[in-house]
């Protein structure tokens, strides 16, 4: 004769519907992280394969290439100046820039407009994620300081394509006291990956290939030392 089911205990109850516990919402939160990043790659290396159209020149209006929404490192209410960085925050080259961008901010801020856009290169497996963290970031207005420790720690993750760092990421995300629900659900909205693909997709038009890359008033300029860059912008200031 058959068995009669026993009924649950309240305990076994309990585990049949208690929520996802946060470790497995985090690795359900990497996983779909992984999958956008994997997306948007094929996205980029379309791009910037992507033969210049014969018309292209090297300037651009700056409103075309600084919105609203843009992140933005200094935000003077009449800017006389604005520079704008393609930047991949897994490229070495950004790296070593950083330090000498941070100076020209504290430097110039008040009457320079300095903002960065994405150019996550195909080269670098961890670009993408990066990115994505830093938009789930700018979402908490924590946009600055999640670009600095991006690449103050970019020793630690960079160069490990193999391996995704998105978990990483969230802990930097954590560690800046972010809302970590909100920061995944920015992170896993195709939105944010539209957005660092059309920044990808600006750098291809104005036939930007690397990083970084600065555009001062709507002109690329190409740099051969760290010191031209304050040079630069010191003779669009007129001193």
């Amino acid at each position: 004769m058959p068995r009669t089911p026993r009924p649950m205990t309240p305990a076994q109850k309990r585990a049949t519907t208690a929520p996802a516990s946060p470790r497995r919402a985090a690795i359900i939160a990497i996983a779909i992280t992984v999958a956008l990043v994997a997306a948007l790659a094929a996205i980029i290396v379309t791009t910037l394969n992507r033969p210049a159209p014969l018309a292209l020149t090297a300037q651009a209006p700056t409103g075309e290439l600084v919105t609203a929404e843009t992140n933005r490192l200094s935000d003077p209410a009449e800017p006389a100046v604005t520079v704008v960085e393609f930047v991949d925050f897994e490229c070495p080259a950004c790296g070593d820039w950083h330090p000498v961008v941070s100076d020209l901010v504290a430097s110039y801020g008040d009457r320079v407009e300095f903002a960065y856009r994405h150019l996550p290169l195909p080269v670098h497996g961890n670009a993408i994620a990066a990115a994505l963290a830093l938009e789930g970031a700018a979402a908490q207005d924590e946009a600055t300081a999640m670009y600095d420790l991006l690449y103050d720690t970019q020793a630690e993750w960079g160069g490990q394509a193999a391996d995704s760092q998105a978990g990483t990421f969230r802990g930097y995300a954590e560690q800046l006291g972010l809302d970590l629900d909100a920061y995944d659900a920015v992170v896993a909205d195709p939105a944010t990956l539209d957005r660092v693909s059309t920044d990808a997709a600006d750098a291809g038009a104005l036939g930007i290939r690397s990083t970084p890359t600065f555009v001062i008033d709507g002109e690329v300029v190409t740099l051969s030392s760290y010191d031209e860059l304050e040079s630069r912008i010191a003779a669009a200031l007129g001193e």
